[in-house]
């Protein structure tokens, strides 16, 4: 039986979430990234959302089988050779307000030591402000697979500058009609305005 194409797509990360919540609770490797979890958003107002992402075959993947049960269509989530760091870390100082720097720090503060698997983290973002080439994990527009091609609409999480930058174009070039975009901190800078007009144009 031919699988439904999906409607809707998100393209962003599928991550490894080390997290701590406003109330100090640690949680450690769970499963995350902002294209799962702008994908339940749009799940709860409709079916037939894709996800779009790149990971290393050391990405579990039994949780990509968890994500393709809940109803997500999975076809593009693309599995790499190799290992490839899907870590993030973030840690909620209020219901408000979130950090994602200095794992050893906020897990002192909750009186708890630095788990062995962030000890060489810095951030998840390095790189997302490239405007020269694609990072490995970053989503390109052959990653999106044929059935995605005649879609309503496509959503792009914060990633990299140029996946922000070539997709809107090839997806517009297609034929889909809405194209949303949550631009990542790390170009949203003074110093690129000409940079983040460009994306602008592409929506």
């Amino acid at each position: 039986m031919t699988k439904a194409k999906p409607r809707y797509a998100v393209v962003g990360g599928l991550r490894e979430d080390y997290f701590i919540t406003p109330s100090g609770e640690a949680h450690l490797r769970e499963i995350g990234g902002n294209v799962l979890y702008a994908g339940v958003g749009a799940a709860i107002w409709t079916g037939g959302v894709g996800l779009v992402a790149r990971v290393g075959d050391n990405y579990p993947a039994e949780w990509i089988e968890q994500v393709k049960s809940r109803g997500f269509d999975t076809r593009g989530i693309n599995i790499l050779k190799g290992r490839h760091d899907t870590r993030t870390f973030y840690a909620y100082l209020s219901l408000e307000e979130r950090v994602d720097s200095d794992p050893a720090g906020h897990f002192a503060r909750i009186g708890q030591p630095l788990p062995p698997e962030l000890k060489d983290y810095t951030t998840s973002t390095e790189g997302q402000d490239d405007r020269r080439k694609f990072g490995p994990l970053a989503v390109r527009p052959a990653d999106i697979p044929g059935s995605f091609h005649d879609i309503r609409g496509l959503h792009l999480a914060p990633c990299e500058y140029m996946t922000h930058r070539t997709l809107p174009e090839a997806m517009r070039a297609l034929g889909v009609k809405i194209v949303t975009c949550d631009p990542s901190v790390r170009y949203m800078q003074p110093g690129l305005k000409a940079e983040v007009a460009a994306v602008v144009r592409g929506l």
